[in-house]
């Protein structure tokens, strides 16, 4: 997706893969200013982490707790996320209008961060957010503090009582339940209003929250605009130039 848009924008750039271990994070992070590198992405595991060996941060990252993107300027490494803006304009792309409606989230991991500070960009009216570990869902929104929308807390078993997704417009899947063959916690689906969207923030894989959404005939999508979008925000970070979009999006659909 990268290197399709670096190509059509005449640059003399690569996009390029580096696997880094945990114990060697530091390291690698070091590794951006004395390779010369313009930046990098940064994902699971190291996104929260990354954080305490960077030079500044965006007010955008400080408050999701989450970096994605590191930009180094002239040795000095900024980190960013374009996760959010991944998310805001994947729904805008889809028209949907999610003033005052609300949400369901399922899970509160890194993914989430990402979401929930997005609806709060949106004004959403109220999300409620489904999570094996409540605890872990409290501590998310005390870290948001106001960037968030009001959000009331369940457990994973309350998915399945229709009012759960009464009134809502949105179900977001920011988890990886069901990547691993297990099933999917059970969805009132038949409780969801017909046009409701089901949004899967994975990628490339037709996942178990996505089966579900289908064959309760509701709309639904995977998070491949996500994907381009936050990709498109941190080309235009590294490089100042305005991202192609139409050759990212060839790239991507022409791989996933």
């Amino acid at each position: 997706m990268h290197n399709a848009a670096f190509a059509a924008l005449g640059l003399d750039l690569r996009y390029v893969p580096f696997r880094v271990r945990p114990a060697d994070l530091a390291a690698a992070t070091r590794a951006i200013r004395a390779l010369d590198l313009i930046g990098v992405n940064v994902t699971v595991p190291h996104k929260e982490k990354i954080l305490r060996h960077l030079d500044s941060l965006s007010d955008l990252a400080a408050t999701v707790g989450a970096v994605n993107t590191v930009i180094n300027r002239n040795g000095h490494l900024h980190g960013d996320n374009t996760d959010v803006f991944g998310f805001v304009q994947s729904l805008r792309s889809r028209r949907l209008r999610l003033r005052g409606k609300r949400v369901v989230v399922i899970g509160a991991g890194g993914a989430a961060r990402a979401v929930l500070y997005g609806l709060g960009q949106l004004g959403v009216g109220e999300v409620l957010l489904a999570n094996r570990t409540p605890s872990r869902a409290n501590r998310l929104i005390e870290q948001l503090g106001n960037a968030a929308p009001t959000v009331r807390i369940a457990p994973l078993t309350e998915l399945a009582h229709d009012d759960t997704f009464d009134g809502a417009a949105l179900v977001v899947n920011a988890t990886s339940l069901g990547w691993g063959g297990e099933p999917f916690p059970p969805l009132a689906i038949a409780a969801s209003a017909a046009r409701c969207l089901f949004y899967d923030t994975a990628y490339g894989r037709r996942t178990e929250f996505l089966r579900i959404a289908q064959s309760g005939r509701r709309p639904h999508t995977d998070g491949g605009e996500m994907l381009i979008q936050q990709g498109a925000r941190a080309l235009t970070l590294w490089t100042g130039r305005r991202a192609p979009l139409h050759a990212m999006r060839m790239a991507f659909y022409k791989k996933y």
